[in-house]
C-alpha cells in the first residue's frame, strides 16, 4: 500500500518534471534559437534564479522516492512495476547528470560573458539548446515508462 502511494508521487513529480521538456519539445526551443545572445542570455539568468532550487528539489525528491519504491518492490525484481520505475528513475538520473555537466555550467559561463563575445555566446546558446532537448527526451521517457508500468500493474 506504501509502495502505491509513493508511486502515485512519483509519477506526479515525473510528470512535473517532463512538462518542462516537453515544453522545450514542443517548441520553446525553437523559440529560444530566435532569440539574440542577449535575450536569450538575459531569460536564462531570470528563469535560473526563480527555477533552479524548485528543481534540484522536485528531482532529489523524484530520485529518492524511487530508490524507496525500488527498495520497497525488492522481493519482485523481474515485475513491470521493479523494472519501469528502475528506468524511469535511471533517465531522471542521466537528466540531472546532463543538467550538472552542461546545462549548468552553460548558465554560469553566459553570466559572465563578455557581450563583445558573440561566437563564444552562440555556441553555448546551441549546445544549452540540444542538452535541454536531450533532457526533454530524458524526462518524457521517465513518463511513458512509469505509466506503462503503472497501467501493467
Amino acid at each position: 500500500m506504501m509502495a502505491n502511494k509513493l508511486i502515485t508521487v512519483q509519477l506526479v513529480l515525473t510528470i512535473i518534471l517532463a512538462s518542462q521538456g516537453i515544453f522545450y519539445l514542443m517548441g520553446a526551443a525553437q523559440a529560444y534559437q530566435k532569440l539574440s545572445l542577449h535575450a536569450f542570455s538575459e531569460q536564462r539568468l531570470v528563469l535560473d534564479n526563480v527555477i533552479a532550487i524548485r528543481l534540484k528539489l522536485l528531482y532529489g525528491i523524484a530520485l529518492l522516492l524511487g530508490l524507496a519504491v525500488l527498495i520497497g518492490l525488492r522481493k519482485t525484481p523481474l515485475s513491470s512495476m521493479f523494472i519501469g520505475v528502475s528506468a524511469a528513475t535511471l533517465f531522471l538520473l542521466a537528466d540531472v547528470i546532463i543538467a550538472l555537466v552542461i546545462n549548468i555550467p552553460i548558465n554560469k559561463a553566459f553570466a559572465n560573458l563578455a557581450i563583445s563575445d558573440i561566437g563564444r555566446g552562440a555556441r553555448l546558446q546551441a549546445s544549452w539548446l540540444q542538452a535541454v532537448l536531450f533532457r526533454g527526451i530524458l524526462s518524457t521517457l521517465a513518463l511513458i515508462t512509469l505509466l506503462i508500468s503503472w497501467a501493467n500493474r
